[in-house]
């Protein structure tokens, strides 16, 4: 049964019969990866001229390495640490002969083994590292793994244990493009993922099994240039679905799916990194971070890598198939049209889950459903709301029935008012009104204003040269990442009630800048 057809409640059965790895074979692969990892530390460069090169350790990462390996097309990356590369500079310059070594031993333990391995070679002169297929004796599975040289940045790194600073300043100064020094933290992106509940995993699996179905056949129709995001930003997307939403072990899995699906189709809103790794505390690394998620979006940040942006590539495509899949079978649950007589009933009792569906009622009786997350903040819900009704947030009072009726606050998550899906919401259309927003200076001193969501951003650049002493053509303003500019009303922003635009002058020769960290979707 293809994953389209399979009903919500049998996912979990669908990801275990079809896209769990055969254990036998998983263990014949750990087996062959421990004895190859072992061949390259201790012969690997023996006898190469003084000073001699030393494998420093071996690192297995990828999906084997995670634990979020897929039957038939499970993938992995043996990382070698190596003394001769004393720098990012010397991986990058120096890589080509070390893997010729590497290739040259490799082929010599498979040949010393027997073991079932193809080794892959490529011509390519900026080539990372080669290519090996473990097969499995019935020829049913293999697993792609890739040997890749790189720099020991992180030294004897221990589990959950935060890089210095300067590990990521060194790396910000030797980048010529985002992320290509990423193999150097496989141990960090290994360590995100492997301790992760078994649940989290089948859904980071089931997620990785669509892309390979249903979006990598777009690959084609790309025009010359351009390519489809990286699936590793979509398995983060599942993480970060899973730690918004209820964080617990018995999720619903189709909720967890749509939720993932939701994600993807707001993609333009997206803005998600991690601090577990780094943060904003030192000033040069601060400074970057903030460029980053300044960056268009979706920017989805590497948590162990931060010049990693994996938000690049052509994401409408994917928010396409996207909305496709969430009208599947396999994204059905109860509250929608069933698909069969044995779907009529709702389960007894719901499981937690990532998503929330609410209903949203206007006084003339117009009803409109939504799906969202419930840490998303009552303004953020307002937003979604206008793109299905047409009401401007400024315009809307938004208020639930519990037992009194409740007016929702606008800086309030929705998850504080004890919603759950299926709640209706009762939409009241109200006269534009002024809301209070504070600027931020270069100093860091903030002011609050009185604005109307209808004045032009020209009208109010005169209230900050008014009252911050600075002419207009000395300054420029930012919310969200967004530059302001005077053709547009402020609403066209969606600055928030009480949000926080930051100002910041123009000195000779740039900008100064002093954005805003955008916060998270949700």
């Amino acid at each position: 049964m293809s994953l389209y057809s399979t009903p919500a409640k049998d996912l979990d059965k669908f990801i275990y019969d079809s896209l769990q790895p055969n254990m036998d074979f998983l263990r014949q692969v750990s087996r062959d990866v421990d004895t190859i990892c072992s061949f390259l530390k201790e012969n690997c460069f023996r006898d190469s001229p003084p000073p001699q090169t030393k494998v420093s350790k071996v690192v297995k990462g990828g999906s084997s390495g995670k634990g979020t390996a897929l039957k038939r097309a499970s993938d992995a990356d043996l990382v070698v640490f190596l003394s001769v590369f004393k720098s990012y500079s010397d991986q990058k310059e120096d890589r080509k002969e070390i893997i010729e070594e590497i290739r040259k031993k490799l082929e010599e333990c498979v040949k010393q083994k027997g073991m079932t391995v193809k080794i892959k070679t490529t011509s390519r002169d900026n080539a990372r590292g080669l290519s090996f297929t473990f097969n499995s004796l019935d020829g049913k599975e293999s697993t792609e793994f890739d040997v890749l040289p790189a720099y020991d940045a992180l030294g004897q790194h221990r589990k959950g244990e935060r890089p210095a600073p300067q590990v990521y300043i060194d790396l910000i100064n030797s980048i010529s493009r985002g992320g290509e020094f990423s193999p150097c933290f496989t141990e960090l992106q290994r360590d995100f993922v492997v301790d992760r509940p078994t649940k989290l995993k089948s859904l980071i699996r089931l997620v990785k099994y669509w892309y390979k179905e249903h979006i990598y056949p777009y690959k084609s129709q790309l025009q010359r240039g351009k390519s489809l995001p990286p699936k590793y930003a979509l398995e983060l997307l599942a993480v970060y679905a899973w730690e918004r939403g209820s964080q617990k072990t018995d999720f619903d899995m189709a909720e967890g799916f749509r939720t993932v699906l939701w994600l993807i189709q707001q993609y333009r809103q997206l803005c998600i990194f991690w601090t577990i790794n780094y943060d904003f505390q030192d000033e040069t690394l601060g400074r970057y971070l903030r460029n980053q998620l300044q960056k268009p979006r979706p920017v989805i940040l590497d948590p162990a890598d931060p010049t990693g942006n994996l938000g690049e590539g052509c994401w409408d495509l994917v928010a396409q198939e996207a909305t496709i899949c969430s009208q599947q079978r396999c994204c059905k649950t109860y509250w929608d049209v069933p698909t069969s007589s044995d779907e009529q009933e709702p389960p007894k009792e719901e499981t937690s889950y990532c998503a929330l569906r609410l209903n949203v009622k206007l006084l003339t009786g117009e009803l409109h459903s939504l799906i969202t997350s419930p840490t998303r903040t009552v303004w953020d819900f307002k937003v979604q709301v206008e793109e299905k009704t047409g009401v401007s947030p400024y315009q809307q009072r938004l208020a639930c029935q519990k037992g009194t009726c409740v007016d929702l606050a606008d800086n309030t998550p929705l998850s504080a008012y004890g919603l759950e899906s299926g709640n209706t919401l009762l939409l009241i259309v109200k006269n534009e009104e002024s809301i209070r927003v504070f600027l931020k200076n270069d100093r860091g001193r903030t002011s609050t204003y009185l604005v109307l969501p209808s004045d032009l951003v020209s009208q109010f650049r005169e209230q900050v040269q008014r009252q911050e002493n600075i002419h207009t053509d000395q300054f420029w303003l930012v919310y969200e990442g967004k530059p302001l500019e005077n053709g547009h009303k402020l609403s066209y922003y969606k600055i928030a009630p009480n949000g926080t635009i930051f100002l910041n002058l123009r000195l000779r020769g740039g900008w100064m800048d002093q954005p805003r960290c955008p916060p998270c979707l949700g």
